[in-house]
C-alpha cells in the first residue's frame, strides 16, 4: 500500500495544509461578512470529506461544490435515520428485518442505495477526466 501512496506523512500532510488553508480563509470571511452565527460543523465535514476524496482520487472539491453538499446531506441522513444506534438493535439485530421501519433500516438502505449510486456518477465523470487527459491532452 505504500507503494500508492498510504501511510506516508508525506503524502497526506500537503491535503490536510491545503484544506485548513480554504478553510480560514472562508471561516475568517463568515466572520468578516456574516451575522454572527457560523454552522461549523458543515464545514468541518467539508474539510474532512475533502481530505479523504483527495487522496482516493487525487481531486478535491470546491468547497460550494453541490455534489460535495449531496454527498455530505446523505452521509447526514443516514446519520440521523439510525434510531437505535448499535445499542437495542447491537443486541436483537432480527430487529431490524423484523421491524425495519420503526428501526430506521428502510430509511437507512434507501438513503445508502442513493449515496452509492451518486458516488458511481461522480466515480464515472472523474475516471473518465482522467482518460481525457491523460490520452487526449499529451
Amino acid at each position: 500500500m505504500k507503494e500508492f501512496g498510504f501511510g506516508k506523512a508525506s503524502a497526506l500532510e500537503p491535503l490536510i495544509a491545503e484544506e485548513l488553508k480554504v478553510f480560514t480563509t472562508e471561516l475568517k470571511s463568515q466572520i468578516k461578512n456574516g451575522t454572527g452565527v457560523i454552522e461549523i460543523d458543515h464545514q468541518f465535514q467539508t474539510v474532512f470529506m475533502n481530505v479523504v476524496w483527495s487522496l482516493l482520487t487525487g481531486s478535491r472539491f470546491q468547497h460550494d461544490d453541490p455534489k460535495l453538499h449531496r454527498i455530505l446531506k446523505l452521509n447526514r441522513a443516514y446519520a440521523q435515520s439510525a434510531k437505535f444506534g448499535g445499542g437495542l438493535v447491537g443486541l436483537f439485530p432480527e430487529l431490524l428485518y423484523m421491524a425495519p421501519d420503526w428501526t430506521g433500516y428502510t430509511q437507512q438502505m434507501g438513503i445508502s442505495r442513493a449515496l452509492r449510486e451518486y458516488m458511481e456518477v461522480i466515480h464515472f465523470i472523474h475516471t473518465l477526466r482522467n482518460i481525457i487527459k491523460k490520452y487526449l491532452w499529451k
